[in-house]
């Protein structure tokens, strides 16, 4: 299980509102959620997994360099953020973070978690099992989210697995529930350029320089199936 992978790596290794409802908060009681607030120095390589990686995809993401979707996980699309910012900074583009990596991540202030109340919009639906092949799902008259964790996933950018660990005894399919989600800040601008390197795509803001970096032809699943435009995170879908 995930939660004993991110208790093991805690002993080895030892922004805008997206919502009305989210509400910036210290987190407590849980020691993923600890953990991932707690300044890190540990190498995030391959075969890496716990809290160092989600805060090192959290902090990546807040620098608006997409590590995809927010697993804890080291994986392809984390690599291809990392380096990004690696070149960006004038780094070498290792795709490892270590400790000079860090130091300029943890410049990010605030908790990169907050709480959040699920709304009745989250768990309203309707929520279809998706068929598998392509010519059963032709036949479907939409193709929306399987489930309310499906649907939160994917407005946090988190994946619904992670998003069960951070919240142990919560029900993510409850209106009300308050849960732990990532609290990186979305961006707000049409001031901007698209271009390609590799296989990462740069958006640059005309005034300021690059705003994001994604890793170019990964689209989340959910994402493939249902486009929604969040105005808080404009930027953040490829």
């Amino acid at each position: 299980m995930l939660a004993h992978a991110y208790a093991d790596s805690a002993r080895d290794s030892g922004g805008s509102v997206l919502a009305t409802s989210v509400i910036a908060a210290s987190v407590s009681g849980n020691l993923i959620s600890s953990e991932v607030e707690q300044a890190a120095t540990a190498v995030v390589g391959p075969g890496a997994t716990g809290p160092r990686v989600i805060r090192a995809q959290i902090l990546l993401a807040c620098a608006r360099f997409s590590p995809g979707e927010i697993d804890g996980r080291y994986g392809g699309d984390l690599v291809v953020a990392i380096k990004g910012y690696q070149e960006n900074y004038g780094l070498k583009p290792t795709g490892v973070v270590d400790a000079g990596m860090w130091n300029l991540l943890d410049a990010h202030t605030g908790p990169l978690l907050t709480s959040y109340s699920i709304t009745a919009a989250d768990v309203k639906g309707p929520f279809e099992k998706i068929p598998k092949t392509a010519a059963d799902q032709a036949k479907m008259k939409w193709m929306g989210y399987e489930s309310p964790e499906e649907g939160l996933g994917e407005k946090f950018h988190m994946s619904p697995k992670l998003l069960a660990e951070l919240n142990p005894g919560r029900k993510l399919d409850a209106a009300g529930e308050q849960i732990m989600v990532s609290g990186r800040a979305g961006v707000a601008s049409r001031d901007i350029e698209v271009e390609t390197h590799g296989n990462r795509l740069w958006r640059w803001r005309q005034s300021s320089g690059a705003v994001s970096c994604n890793p170019r032809g990964r689209a989340r699943p959910a994402a493939d199936r249902k486009l929604e435009d969040h105005e808080h995170s404009a930027l953040s879908m490829v």
